[in-house]
């Protein structure tokens, strides 16, 4: 699904079965990504049933680019919100002059 075409093709049903019982695929399409996502990609292709992840096994892949994503996100997160509120504050003092410049004309 990452490399948008299966991993598994031929016209012919048998030698279909035969590439997958092989775990003969093309990896050219993988060439494109990380390291992290060819290598759970080749795990869960992994022709051996009890060596293949489960869900499990896959989220344990995935689990610390997920952390590095999510405090990535976090950082941004509230580096916008102390932008937001110094922009707020800026507004409110300007707002305040506006008005006190008015009121002692």
């Amino acid at each position: 699904m990452v490399a948008l075409v299966p991993p598994f093709y031929t016209s012919n049903i048998l030698l279909l079965a035969g590439k997958i019982c092989a775990g003969e695929y093309d990896h050219t399409p993988l060439q494109y990504y990380s390291e992290s996502i060819r290598q759970i990609i080749f795990e869960c292709l992994t022709v051996d049933p009890s060596n293949r992840p489960d869900i499990v096994g896959v989220a344990k892949l995935c689990t610390e680019q997920l952390m590095l994503y999510t405090d990535r996100s976090c950082a941004t997160i509230q580096s916008l919100k102390k932008r937001l509120r110094q922009s707020e504050l800026y507004y409110l003092k300007q707002q305040s002059q506006s008005q006190s410049q008015q009121q002692s004309v």
